[in-house]
């Protein structure tokens, strides 16, 4: 049978474990910030290319409301949009590279709206349709809205 004995961190090992803890935290808040800047996420700094696009959507009944899109891989997390008072509109800004991309609102996890201010609407082959944006030389839909 063995002895039990305790186990002392030593210095090293105490400071070991803080500088992988100090690592940790740097990588991922530069990570975000790297994500961020991007475009994708949210209204950060300006990126070369890149357009600030608002969405709203008039939705009084929503309780929840994402904007899902092929600029996002159709992922609801990190797009949910916000309103300013309970009845206001729906709204999210993000910054988009140029490009044509699909997208939808995705309403209280289950129901998928196109845009109804979108110029362009297309089937998804599912059943839905999508609205297509295009962000192109500092405008967005070839307006200059």
């Amino acid at each position: 049978m063995r002895t039990p004995f305790a186990l002392m961190p030593t210095p090293v090992v105490s400071a070991a474990v803080a500088f992988a803890l100090v690592a940790v935290i740097f990588f991922g808040v530069k990570t975000y910030i790297d994500a961020r800047d991007t475009g994708f996420y949210g209204n950060g700094p300006a990126v070369s290319g890149a357009e600030t696009i608002t969405f709203v959507l008039e939705f009084p009944s929503a309780q929840k409301v994402a904007v899902i899109g092929s600029f996002n891989q159709w992922s609801p997390e990190g797009f949910q949009m916000r309103r300013a008072a309970p009845q206001a509109p729906w709204q999210l800004i993000l910054r988009l590279p140029q490009g044509q991309y699909t997208y939808a609102f995705l309403i209280d996890d289950r129901e998928l709206v196109p845009d109804p201010r979108s110029l362009w609407h297309q089937a998804d082959g599912f059943g839905n349709l999508n609205s297509t944006l295009i962000v192109a030389n500092g405008k967005q839909n070839g307006n200059d809205s």
